[in-house]
């Protein structure tokens, strides 16, 4: 019985930590009612919260009556779960909720949070390859099927739906801010599933994963010429002209 004490006054932590701590919604909140009535009270509830769940959101107010919560309040939910996902991906591991910071998260809503990308769930780093792979294994999917008569490539299954969109990148002008823009560039990679091309020891060991790494490392290429705008970072992009990206992290 003490374990599941336990497991519940952490989950309740939790939630008052993102709720009250991350969040600055207080007791009585019409967000917090909302929530709290709609039977979410965990984390995890709010993390599993869909588009149209947290747009329908309302609450009970002190003339008995439902009006529908303030978008601005219902926007913090949206970006709480992006931010809870590139938090993921940043420290490999599912975070711990109450590690998160108040500060951090504010930053991420005014400089990091891009409400047109898609939240692309962590998968541990020894489940990526298995991961992709039954995500491309069915016709149709939109990360697999079929080109042209034969079966796609690991190489055609990037070209065709890799997300071009250096936008996602923010732009490195601040030598003063390279571990904070390393980190976000790192995450989004990750979340990207372009990891391989960042890691310096991994060494593709088949024709369609040289195919496939190929092709990712001139993507990756394209980001850091748009995005590194500072004398190192101009460095950086002219020494991975004549080698491959992934010594990146012994030029950093």
């Amino acid at each position: 019985m003490a374990a599941v004490v336990t497991r519940a006054a952490k989950s309740a932590a939790d939630f008052t930590h993102v709720t009250e701590t991350l969040l600055g919604r207080p007791q009585g909140d019409e967000l917090l009612t909302a929530l709290t009535e709609g039977g979410y009270v965990s984390v995890s509830d709010i993390l599993n919260l869909s588009a149209v769940d947290i747009e329908n959101h309302s609450y009970t107010d002190a003339n008995n009556t439902v009006p529908s919560v303030q978008r601005g309040k219902l926007n913090l939910l949206r970006i709480f779960k992006a931010y809870v996902s590139e938090q993921n991906w940043v420290r490999e591991e599912h975070v711990d909720t109450q590690s998160l910071l108040r500060d951090d998260f504010d930053v991420y809503r005014a400089t990091r949070y891009d409400p047109d990308a898609h939240i692309e769930p962590w998968v541990p780093a020894q489940n990526r390859a298995s991961s992709a792979a039954s995500r491309g294994s069915g016709a149709g999917t939109t990360q697999g099927g079929q080109q042209g008569g034969r079966a796609m490539s690991p190489k055609d299954n990037f070209i065709r739906n890799i997300k071009r969109d250096s936008s996602r990148y923010t732009a490195f002008k601040d030598e003063k801010q390279w571990d904070t823009w390393n980190r976000c560039f790192r995450a989004t990679i990750r979340s990207q599933q372009l990891h391989n091309v960042i890691d310096e020891n991994y060494v593709p060991g088949t024709k369609d994963t040289q195919d496939l790494f190929h092709a990712q490392n001139t993507f990756v290429y394209t980001i850091l010429v748009d995005n590194l705008q500072t004398d190192f970072g101009k460095s950086l992009v002219r020494s991975y002209e004549s080698s491959n990206i992934n010594q990146f992290n012994s030029k950093k």
